[in-house]
């Protein structure tokens, strides 16, 4: 397991085998390592590893290398939400390395029920680094209000710890003294106040901003249901989760009791808050939490969850996806600025290998969202091809920049007259309108658009494409005040006479034996080239490609003889059912006996 902190740095923290115990074998490569076949590098500075040192790897990763869980490493200090036993039971919150004690949840089902962890972050809350909180997200069962007794749901939480944590003197004894967790709701609002949650936490991604206090949280989840399937995608502002930590308790009586929010006196200094010379009162001041009162401990331990849940922007989510072949994975935002202010581009990865780019658009109150799928990342590594792509993106040298490269697309299309053509253009964007122009001299001019020439989302469609039809037909997109050029095309129409008299004069022609076989590739007669009068009406540029394609369909033995053998077989079934129709009808039964030898002894014996 690695931990980047900064472009230039590397640190190795701990390498865990299937066995947490097992020793760690690695070689170094200036600047490379490989171990177990895989090559992991370091930026720029070179680091060294000792093969001798051995570290027992319990606490740092899970015996089973398919059990999920989270890690962050800070401060040369490592926090772990995992599941410690070889059985998968014991699921904790570990703090590990460094200099300080050794920091774990305690074992009770109100703490911890059956988690999932899926990421860890530390986040600080104020200038002061005794301030600081290390946010751990995961899902877990629950039974609380709302939920009939003896059923369990599955909620995501987002719990925290003080990174000074030192556990308490005599309560909480090398345990976590300052855990509290909250729920993370992620629903669309329904009719009647009913609404629709997605419960499974899948991802977690931390858009930093300029103030490291304050960043973004986005968070993909899914539904649990059986019957009903999606996904969607929520931010959620740190003001808001420090809103519901500062908030009230949750709070039940008895078994027979419903949850509520706790009303009574709450100890001081308040559970969850970090000692700190920010958070400590004149004369009341506390420099660990060792020096907590047993009062503030024993309420940590009974009052680990917080009664209000937080909520993402808008109080609903930027984006959904239901009943889609493919499930969201990971995610990773990226702020860019625009003339009209930021906005958060979404990198979503799926599980069938693509990638949905989505923009955020916010209106107002409202959010609304726009999909672009990009094509599957490992394809634009192998295509290496410039003949298909444009060369002057990929000149670093040249002093151009995408500005002023013309990006439009460029191609050719034939259509044949009184038929039906089709010219494909789709905008990158589904928000923008698209327009089609044709080129008159020097200047465009807007398509009038009637029965026969018709707009569709994909293109323009030619119905019955005439002579007078050909030209230059140009793709253009706008959304809001911002025009590009989408592509050009140009199209050409073959007279529909000439190509109907190319076609009744080969046929009314010998049909050309292709590449007989006792004649060389040398002595061959010339192949009867027909086509080249229609590619005439095309383009030159095509003719040799087309003509080898043709030449070695024709000289395929391996497709003639594999097509002659299918007709033998078709004309012996053809036989078969012939003679077998020819038996039903006289009456006749073809049975075969079931043993000659047998028939021939039992006729003796008569005898």
């Amino acid at each position: 397991m690695f931990s980047s902190t900064s472009l230039t740095h590397c640190f190795w923290i701990t390498l865990c085998c299937f066995t947490p115990g097992a020793k760690i074998q690695a070689v170094q490569f200036g600047g490379l390592m490989v171990f177990k076949g895989y090559v992991i590098s370091c930026r720029q500075h070179v680091f060294s590893l000792d093969p001798s040192t051995v570290q027992n790897g319990r606490g740092k990763c899970p015996h089973d290398p398919k059990q999920p869980f989270a890690s962050t490493f800070t401060g040369g200090e490592l926090y772990t939400g995992l599941t410690a036993d070889f059985l998968g039971r014991d699921s904790v919150i570990l703090r590990s390395l460094g200099n300080r004690s050794p920091m774990r949840t305690e074992t009770d089902q109100r703490i911890l029920h059956e988690p999932r962890f899926v990421a860890a972050h530390l986040i600080p809350d104020s200038t002061d680094k005794e301030d600081d909180k290390v946010y751990f997200f995961f899902t877990e069962r629950v039974s609380e209000a709302g939920e009939r007794e003896g059923e369990a749901a599955i909620h995501t939480r987002i719990g925290r710890v003080c990174a000074n944590d030192a556990g308490g003197q005599r309560v909480l004894v090398n345990k976590w003294s300052t855990f509290v967790k909250a729920r993370l709701v992620c629903s669309v609002p329904g009719p009647h106040g009913i609404d629709t949650h997605f419960d499974q936490l899948e991802n977690v991604f931390l858009l930093r901003t300029k103030d490291e206090r304050n960043p973004d949280v986005y968070a993909i989840f899914s539904t649990i249901s059986n019957v009903f399937q999606g996904f969607a995608v929520c931010v959620y502002s740190m003001a808001d989760i420090r809103e519901v930590f500062n908030g009230p308790f949750a709070h039940k009586e008895g078994p027979d009791y419903q949850w509520g929010p706790y009303e009574g006196r709450v100890p001081y200094p308040r559970p969850g808050v970090c000692p700190s010379k920010i958070t400590a009162q004149p004369g009341r001041a506390f420099s660990s939490t060792l020096q907590f009162p047993d009062a503030v401990l024993q309420f940590a331990r009974s009052h680990p969850l917080m009664w209000k849940s937080v909520y993402p922007a808008q109080r609903q989510p930027l984006l959904i996806r239901t009943s889609t072949p493919y499930r969201l994975t990971h995610i990773t935002v990226d702020r860019t600025q625009a003339e009209d202010g930021p906005y958060d581009v979404m990198f979503i990865g799926t599980d069938v290998g693509t990638v949905l780019k989505v923009i955020a658009l916010r209106n107002g109150n409202t959010l609304s969202s726009e999909e672009i799928t990009l094509e599957e990342l490992k394809r634009r590594y192998r295509r290496q091809d410039i003949r298909h792509a444009n060369p002057a993106l990929q000149c670093t040298d040249q002093n151009q920049s995408v500005e002023d490269v013309d990006l439009a697309e460029d191609r050719v299309v034939y259509g044949t007259e009184n038929n039906s053509t089709f010219l494909e253009c789709v905008p990158r964007s589904p928000q923008a309108t698209v327009t089609w122009h044709i080129q008159r001299e020097e200047h465009l001019e807007e398509m009038i658009l009637d029965d026969r020439v018709v707009k569709t989302e994909e293109g323009l469609l030619f119905r019955r494409v005439l002579r007078h039809d050909e030209g230059v037909y140009v793709c253009r997109s706008r959304e809001h005040s911002f025009t590009q050029t989408i592509s050009r095309i140009w199209l050409d129409v073959l007279r529909g006479d000439t190509l109907t008299d190319l076609l009744s004069r080969d046929s009314k022609q010998r049909p050309w034996p292709p590449c007989p076989t006792h004649l060389g590739p040398a002595n061959r007669t010339p192949a009867k080239a027909w086509f080249k009068d229609v590619l005439q009406l095309i383009g030159p540029s095509n003719l040799p490609q087309v003509e080898q394609y043709c030449e070695r369909v024709w000289c395929n033995e391996k497709l003639r003889r594999k097509h002659k053998s299918m007709m033998d077989k078709y004309r012996q079934a053809q036989d078969i059912a012939r003679k077998t129709r020819v038996t039903k009808n006289t009456g006749e039964r073809n049975r075969t006996p079931r043993d000659t030898s047998r028939r021939a002894t039992h006729t003796q014996r008569e005898k």
